[in-house]
């Protein structure tokens, strides 16, 4: 008999489902409210929210003067920099940062402060990690992304601050502190990775001992989305990404028997109980 079976955690994380609500408070105000790029990682709720009236704006698009316009900070937070420049022009920001993305911005200021050469972990393009750089001192940073970089570093000091894009998956983190920890004396004020993070890369892990095969709802540029999948993959098991249950092809799963279920950090309830109903449907 084929069954489904759904990983003991996925879904919404609390910085996401956080700044969704903010989102929503604003906009039952009556506000016109521009979300400063992609409110979350999550196609199907940033349409969502755009009916109820969400517009999505980059920073370089906005008007010169605010004229009081509310500005939504994103879950993955804003250069300093520039947050100080659009309240001089004139704009009212709502910071839906998520709190542990903050935490990670103060550790960043504390070791500045404390004189360490900072090196952070992450996607140097994702926007979590652009809006980190304005809180450290540009002239002594590093951003790397693999093990790779992580071999050909090359700075003079041997004090380093690390700390890793929250999204990051805990076993590259692991693997990059240990070639840098060869050649540098590495400080870290607390795990920056989201516990979110790793709770569901935990649960997938243990989910594709249960399976033959792994469903991964979410979207494709979401890091901790690909990072499910691609932990997935590692253990062994097929996996399939797909944003939506109209994107899954269910032929593709029939000739397997114990079906798994997981989904990244921005993706809502209701898109993931419909890729199990028609996983049911067609397993019938």
């Amino acid at each position: 008999m084929k069954t489904i079976i759904r990983a003991d955690v996925m879904g919404y994380c609390m910085g996401v489902e956080r700044a969704i609500k903010i989102a929503e408070k604003e906009l039952e105000a009556n506000r016109r409210v521009i979300s400063l790029g992609l409110l979350i990682h999550n196609a199907i709720e940033n349409q969502r929210l755009a009916d109820l009236g969400l517009e999505f704006q980059e920073v370089e698009t906005l008007p010169e003067q605010g004229n009081g316009q509310t500005l939504l900070i994103r879950a993955h937070g804003l250069d300093p920099k520039v947050q100080k420049s659009l309240k001089e022009r004139g704009y009212h920001l709502v910071d839906a940062t998520c709190p542990l993305v903050v935490m990670n911005q103060k550790d960043i200021v504390k070791a500045r402060e404390s004189g360490l050469y900072t090196v952070i972990i992450g996607k140097p393009t994702h926007a979590e990690i652009l809006a980190m750089k304005g809180f450290a001192d540009e002239h002594r940073l590093s951003i790397i992304s693999s093990e790779e970089e992580a071999q050909v570093l090359d700075i003079e000091e041997t004090d380093l601050f690390i700390l890793s894009q929250t999204t990051l998956r805990p076993d590259l983190l692991l693997r990059i502190k240990t070639i840098l920890s060869k050649r540098y004396q590495l400080h870290e004020y607390r795990q920056s990775i989201c516990p979110a993070t790793q709770d569901r890369q935990k649960a997938v892990k243990a989910l594709s001992e249960k399976v033959d095969v792994i469903i991964v709802v979410g979207d494709s540029h979401s890091a901790n989305t690909r990072g499910l999948y691609e932990s997935a993959l590692d253990a062994g098991i097929p996996a399939y990404l797909v944003s939506q249950a109209s994107a899954l092809s269910c032929q593709q799963i029939s000739a397997y028997e114990r079906v798994g279920i997981t989904a990244g950090a921005s993706v809502p309830d209701y898109v993931i109980d419909e890729v199990e109903d028609l996983l049911k449907k067609f397993l019938e």
